[in-house]
């Protein structure tokens, strides 16, 4: 996840990963009062000083999305004062407003305490996004989906997995093909039913070798936590995935 604490005084950007929060950049903000020299007519200084400081703003929101599609990021947490939240959120895209939640800290906290100040709004991101990929598994076409643990594992052989999507839970054995790479959810083969091979190896944490290979694939990989939406994947599958084709 992408943090963002903003202030006139400065903002800075972090990254939230596996519970550790980094801070990724910092800008110094604009001394917008101390812009305003006597030349500015007094009843112009608050309008100007409104004006610089949406400028600031927009700035900082097309900076927030650049470093998002880098980062790759799948939310996006905000703390700032009101009229800079107002007008940093008037200039982010629609795509990045699905997935904002906002949190409150002080933008001189360290990473720790603004990890502690954001994890509940992280934690129920986390459990909205799960249900509605769930919710995604349901209502796809048969075609846009696997149907249980080997055709996930044969669809990610294949490179036609979009999201790899596995009960935390899920724990098993399995077999790996050298040949050609292949996973297989049963231990008891003699050779390889994709390619023939006999060049077999016995995997003792299959759910991990399937997140290597997705990895590898560019394919996205989902952790289901939540009791609710594990016990609707354990309906299928404990390992399913969203397919490109």
């Amino acid at each position: 996840m992408l943090v963002a604490l903003l202030s006139r005084e400065q903002s800075r950007f972090f990254v939230s990963h596996l519970g550790t929060v980094e801070e990724i950049y910092r800008v110094k903000g604009q001394r917008i009062r101390g812009m305003l020299t006597d030349r500015v007519p007094r009843d112009r200084r608050d309008a100007l000083a409104n004006q610089l400081m949406k400028d600031e703003a927009k700035a900082l929101a097309s900076m927030t999305e650049v470093i998002g599609r880098e980062l790759e990021t799948s939310h996006f947490l905000l703390c700032a004062p009101p009229d800079m939240n107002a007008a940093f959120r008037a200039h982010l895209s629609k795509e990045s407003l699905s997935r904002l939640g906002m949190f409150e800290a002080n933008v001189h906290a360290s990473p720790t305490e603004i990890g502690a100040a954001a994890a509940a709004i992280q934690e129920q991101l986390k459990v909205r996004e799960e249900r509605e990929l769930v919710d995604q598994l349901r209502e796809a076409s048969p075609v846009a989906v696997s149907t249980g643990v080997q055709e996930a594992l044969d669809c990610l052989s294949e490179g036609r997995v979009l999201t790899l999507i596995a009960d935390d839970s899920y724990a098993a054995d399995g077999t790996h093909c050298r040949q050609c790479g292949c996973l297989f959810e049963t231990t008891q083969l003699s050779k390889c039913p994709a390619c023939g091979e006999t060049d077999l190896e016995p995997i003792d944490d299959l759910v991990e070798a399937a997140l290597q290979q997705a990895l590898e694939r560019r394919a996205q990989v989902v952790f289901v936590r939540d009791p609710a939406c594990r016990s609707a994947l354990a309906e299928k599958a404990p390992l399913q995935a969203l397919l490109r084709y």
